[in-house]
């Protein structure tokens, strides 16, 4: 997916998976905040006339849709970082690393868009809570030091590399 990433230190590392990140949080953010605001005032972008039972079965599918999606997120993400650890070398590490993280916010930012359409098409309270669930999901892949030396599970010259802000060797 993002074979080249470009980065000399860990801070650089740190800084383009931190704005990757920021990003990602932002494509659904934004219209989903337009929307809510919106209904808030009333104003209704696309009001759709549905039967009740219709937009228990929009709300049903679409909640199904982000949590399979979550689940699936988090899972790969279990899998992929089992295999990171095992690669040798830091800037492969850290390479394979971003790569997982990326797919795992895309897809988190799929989950978002659904719950995004959702509540644009029913404007139900489910909605928000989804797209609140995922934002917590967001939170907790969050890029930090603490997290990729966590996961990556970096020791000794690894982790010295990143923490003092050493240029890291192909």
């Amino acid at each position: 997916m993002f074979k080249n990433v470009q980065f000399k230190t860990g801070v650089d590392y740190y800084h383009r998976l931190n704005l990757v990140f920021n990003l990602m949080i932002a494509i659904p953010l934004l219209p989903f905040s337009f929307l809510y605001l919106a209904s808030l005032k009333g104003i209704m972008v696309i009001d759709f006339e549905l039967t009740s039972d219709l937009k228990l079965m929009i709300d049903g599918v679409f909640t199904s849709l982000v949590i399979g999606l979550s689940y699936y997120t988090f899972h790969q993400y279990k899998l992929e970082r089992r295999h990171i650890t095992s690669v040798k070398g830091l800037r492969k590490k850290l390479t394979h690393f971003y790569n997982c993280l990326v797919r795992s916010y895309l897809y988190l930012v799929i989950g978002g868009c659904i719950s995004v359409i959702g509540y644009l098409i029913t404007y139900g309270k489910l909605h928000i809570v989804t797209f609140v669930v995922l934002l917590v999901l967001f939170s907790l892949k969050r890029p930090t030091l603490k997290m990729i030396v966590e996961d990556l599970e970096l020791v000794g010259k690894e982790l010295d590399v990143l923490r003092n802000k050493e240029e890291i060797e192909i």
